[in-house]
């Protein structure tokens, strides 16, 4: 019966579970033809499609989701997955700033952003992320030990205290931040 959706999401997944992702998701993309409205199957096509190694396809495929859906941070993660294994990372970083424009308020989008900038490693961006982080909520931990400002700097840069002194401070001190966190800024 070709109404029945469940005979080919059946059909795909069995592909799937045979190692034949490129095929599930060919299966996928005439389900999407058939039902066009269907946001789930573009989400699993997209899956399937990395799952395939066909990123470029999954990228189409998130765009034409984006156009549909709009906007979203799932998009934008999905996005700045699939750049990273592609190794472009000037685009992947676009995807996360996209994010921190998107929604200003989330400061754990900007550390994300800053954190990658971090890892590339282009410490420029990431310091001019951690400076307007600081000019949000200035006593935010992260930033500040990024940056090499506030009292848990001090600590860590004394050569004289003995790492797991080092550490077990630091610790405390992330443990105090995050059960009492400034609501304010989320």
């Amino acid at each position: 019966d070709k109404a029945n959706p469940w005979y080919p999401i059946f059909q795909a997944d069995l592909l799937e579970s045979a190692g034949r992702a490129a095929d599930a998701a060919d299966v996928y993309a005439q389900l999407i033809r058939t039902y066009p409205d269907n946001t789930d199957y573009v989400r699993h096509l997209i899956y399937l499609q990395t799952l395939a190694g066909n990123p470029q396809d999954a990228l189409k495929t998130l765009e034409k989701l984006e156009k549909k859906t709009g906007f979203s941070p799932e998009i934008a993660d999905k996005r700045h997955i699939l750049y990273v294994g592609l190794g472009e990372n000037k685009k992947a970083a676009t995807e996360l700033e996209r994010l921190v424009n998107a929604y200003p308020n989330r400061l754990d989008y900007r550390h994300r952003l800053a954190d990658f900038y971090r890892q590339l490693p282009d410490e420029a961006n990431a310091k001019r992320v951690y400076a307007d982080i600081l000019k949000r909520n200035p006593q935010d931990p992260a930033a500040l030990l990024a940056t090499g400002k506030g009292a848990a700097n001090n600590l860590l840069a004394d050569p004289n205290v003995p790492m797991d002194t080092k550490i077990r401070e630091l610790m405390s001190k992330l443990l105090a931040y995050q059960q009492k966190p400034d609501p304010t800024l989320y």
